[in-house]
């Protein structure tokens, strides 16, 4: 049941995040490609310098595992918003957004059954027709 809300809870964060806020955003014209650009890339520096922190610093009271997995998200978040605003068309949205679910799934071990894909893949195809 854990792997459910796992899975649940990676959608929503793609259905929210790539296909209601992002476009809100752009239409509004608080987001551009540029700036999606400079974001992501200052967003995947402050990853990296806090992923090289974690390792340096070698704290006991937390899960090095669970930070980084936090911060490995973050990284994947971050290019799946850049991939989505720099998507020529549907069929390259649709296809990030299945490599990075299923990354982020492969992640924490999870490999979805034939019914939870089939799921995850009407989602995702609603979710980009919803335009």
């Amino acid at each position: 049941m854990t792997n459910f809300y796992i899975i649940v809870s990676v959608l929503l964060v793609v259905l929210i995040g790539g296909y209601v806020a992002l476009p809100y955003a752009k239409s509004k014209g608080w987001i551009s490609k540029k700036s999606a650009t400079d974001i992501a890339d200052s967003i995947d520096r402050t990853i990296d310098i806090t992923q090289a922190a974690v390792k340096a610093i070698e704290l006991k009271s937390i899960d090095i595992k669970a930070v980084n997995a936090v911060l490995d998200i973050a990284n994947y978040t971050t290019d799946y918003v850049l991939g989505l605003i720099t998507a020529k068309n549907d069929d390259e949205k649709r296809e990030l957004s299945k490599e990075i679910i299923h990354d982020v799934l492969y992640m924490f071990g999870i490999v979805p059954t034939a019914a939870q894909q089939s799921l995850i893949d009407k989602i995702i195809d609603y979710t980009i027709s919803m335009k």
